[in-house]
């Protein structure tokens, strides 16, 4: 996107965006505005200056907020006065610039699902992912390759069905260790993918310096990932706590 170039977009029934090349202003109905200002070189995690603005009344009330690098580094009030600083993962600075991380992923979730034949698509392969676990259920495919493993606390185990041409139908996964796990399911029709599901549990080992990459960075997520005639076409990424899903279209 260039610097002249704007993108307008309506989030919800309460709330829309403008995005430039470097700045994304969200619009609240409830008289809130937020202006979040980007450069990679100030913040890699995220706006480097957010401006939040409410109407009160006939007045309009400000707070400014300066990040570097995920931290903050000043908090001026309304009277532009400087507030106590608080860096600690979760206090209400963080909770502004984590904030800023879901109307982030909002503004280009609204334009990835203005792909309504992508739409249509991943609306299908739900369809059928969810016949063929019922199908399972009734037992209407035979099983194929099913193995378990374990190991001190390493555990391993695959499952496999098969349609009546003994292609794929469905396949699933699972690995846990010490430092988390995984497991995935996987869709197929006439044994080609039309969807998989990821689920990854993985914590770093050891201690590292960057706190705010492990706070910015989630080891916690579920992975969507649709499919047309085996080509991906579509990938979800939600995070453990549920406020971020992260929408791509390919």
């Amino acid at each position: 996107m260039n610097k002249s170039e704007t993108e307008n977009v309506t989030i919800d029934e309460n709330t829309s965006a403008v995005k430039t090349s470097d700045k994304l202003t969200i619009i609240v109905k409830e008289g809130i505005t937020y202006e979040y200002y980007y450069n990679n070189e100030l913040n890699k995690y995220g706006p480097f200056f957010i401006l939040k603005s409410e109407k009160q009344g006939d007045e309009t009330i400000t707070e400014r907020f300066y990040f570097e690098h995920g931290k903050i580094i000043r908090h001026l009030n309304n009277s532009d006065e400087k507030q106590p600083l608080c860096d600690a993962m979760y206090a209400p600075e963080d909770d502004e610039h984590y904030q800023s991380r879901i109307y982030y992923s909002l503004f280009y979730n609204a334009i990835a699902l203005q792909a309504t034949e992508i739409n249509k698509l991943v609306e299908k392969n739900d369809i059928l992912a969810n016949k063929i676990s019922t199908d399972i259920e009734n037992g209407l495919y035979k099983k194929g390759d099913c193995q378990s493993h374990s190991e001190g606390e390493g555990y391993s185990a695959t499952e496999e069905y098969l349609d009546k041409n003994n292609n794929r139908i469905y396949y699933s996964s699972e690995d846990e260790g010490e430092g988390g796990g995984s497991s995935s399911e996987e869709y197929y029709l006439e044994g080609k993918l039309i969807l998989s599901i990821r689920s990854e549990s993985y914590y770093p080992m050891g201690e590292c310096d960057d706190v705010l990459y492990y706070s910015w960075n989630d080891y916690e997520k579920e992975i969507e990932t649709y499919y047309d005639n085996g080509t991906i076409i579509r990938e979800y990424t939600t995070y453990a706590n549920g406020d971020i899903t992260e929408i791509t279209n390919y």
